[in-house]
């Protein structure tokens, strides 16, 4: 005849048995879901429009171009700080 506590044991491992099942299903949930957001962010940044610079960056550089007053301002500003 077993122990009696062999059926208390039994019974502990069929409830942690039962207990990891509804983990697993929760955490397969939980992948699917991530999945699908993953999925709705990737289709949502394959439809923005690529970047683009604005327009005064695609205009003539030289206005842009330091000018000799902006250019002692500039070496002076790094010269000091």
């Amino acid at each position: 005849m077993p122990p009696k506590n062999t059926q208390a044991l039994e019974e502990a491992v069929l409830a942690i048995s039962e207990w990891l099942s509804k983990i697993s299903a929760s955490m397969e949930q939980r992948h699917k879901s991530l999945a699908a957001a993953v999925s709705n962010i990737q289709h949502h940044l394959a439809t923005l429009p690529s970047p683009t610079l604005p327009p005064q960056f695609s205009q003539a550089p030289h206005r842009f171009h330091l000018t000799p007053a902006r250019h002692r301002a500039v070496s002076t500003f790094t010269q000091t700080s």
